[in-house]
């Protein structure tokens, strides 16, 4: 469906599109020249603003239609795998997850104007979406299943403007998540430029690391209140109470530690291997899943975001995620060893 748009867009977005853009040679209206003219964008805006008011309902909805079309991907979310169609209309978790789609859908679309703020959106989306092996396929299906839904949903609201305008917007979304997703793949290992950053920004963390540890955690219960409840003297506390915990304290000291080992050895893969192996070892009867360790690199990531502000900028957001990459997978290895999840 987006053969044309997509062929251009991978070009613009290549590294030598990259390398024009940053050198100011490459402005945002080539990168629309795709084909997203003003009244595509308009007809996006348009529509999409009809679905967005029921943006959990409809986003429950397209999330039905999705795993009626791909049956596989409902199993690659752990809480929804084997549930019934009207089990996942009333989870939980399906109507979390189908209401941050949306919201993160109306960013981008709010960002159509935006080429830097768009294409920064989309590589994070890929950033956060890469460990837990989500190719660019995904998103293309994802994509395509969107224009239907929408069809089906709006009826006649949803014409033949509409239509032609959303193809060319994910065109241009695919090329973006396609472009950045094979920097992410080719790229092996760490660069030296990449650990430089990760120690600096770690060096920060360290230098009050029982607040930042403790804050880390408290980031982590709010994002997954089910995580506290895993520590039984911890569960059913407030998050003054949090504070104030002495466990608390001493635990997110002992974290701070464990990753501050991790980040001492990124020049070291046998010791790297052998912390991260004992951290898995201690964890499992403990009933820590693989999906606990992605959450907790995603809740890192956020946390480090917002407690160094302009010191975490795109190029530490990027190595620390080429780093959780290839930490989780040694935390996965040991996981499947020891027949855990």
């Amino acid at each position: 469906m987006f053969g044309t748009f997509y062929a251009i867009i991978i070009w613009i977005l290549s590294p030598i599109g990259a390398i024009l853009r940053s050198v100011g040679l490459l402005p945002q209206e080539a990168i629309m020249s795709a084909g997203l003219t003003e009244g595509d964008k308009t007809a996006v805006r348009r529509t999409w603003g009809l679905v967005a008011k029921d943006a959990q309902g409809n986003g429950i909805k397209l999330f039905l239609k999705f795993f009626k079309e791909f049956p596989d991907y409902q199993n690659m979310f752990s809480k929804l795998k084997g549930l019934s169609e009207d089990e996942l209309k009333k989870s939980l978790f399906v109507k979390m997850h189908a209401l941050r789609i949306m919201q993160a859908f109306t960013a981008i679309i709010d960002s159509l104007d935006d080429v830097p703020g768009l294409v920064n959106i989309l590589e994070k989306n890929v950033d956060d979406h890469f460990p837990k092996r989500i190719t660019p396929d995904h998103y293309n299906n994802l994509l395509n299943l969107l224009v239907g839904f929408q069809s089906e949903e709006l009826g006649d609201a949803f014409d033949d403007a509409a239509r032609e305008g959303w193809v060319k917007a994910a065109g241009v979304m695919v090329g973006i998540i396609q472009s950045h997703y094979s920097i992410l793949s080719r790229e092996e290992g760490l660069l030296e430029q990449h650990k430089t950053l990760i120690r600096a920004n770690w060096v920060l963390v360290g230098a009050n690391a029982e607040e930042n540890g403790i804050n880390l955690f408290l980031k982590m219960f709010r994002d997954f209140p089910a995580y506290q409840d895993m520590f039984s003297k911890l569960k059913g506390l407030t998050v003054e109470e949090l504070k104030t915990s002495s466990f608390l304290k001493r635990h997110a000291l002992g974290v701070v530690k464990a990753l501050s080992t991790v980040v001492d050895n990124l020049d070291n893969t046998d010791e790297l291997v052998k912390v991260l192996d004992g951290l898995v070892e201690t964890h499992v009867p403990r009933g820590v899943t693989k999906n606990h360790y992605n959450n907790l690199f995603r809740v890192l990531l956020g946390f480090l975001a917002e407690a160094l502000e302009d010191k975490f900028n795109s190029d530490c957001h990027f190595a620390w995620t080429r780093a959780a990459i290839i930490l989780l997978g040694i935390i996965e290895a040991k996981q499947t060893d020891l027949g855990g999840e």
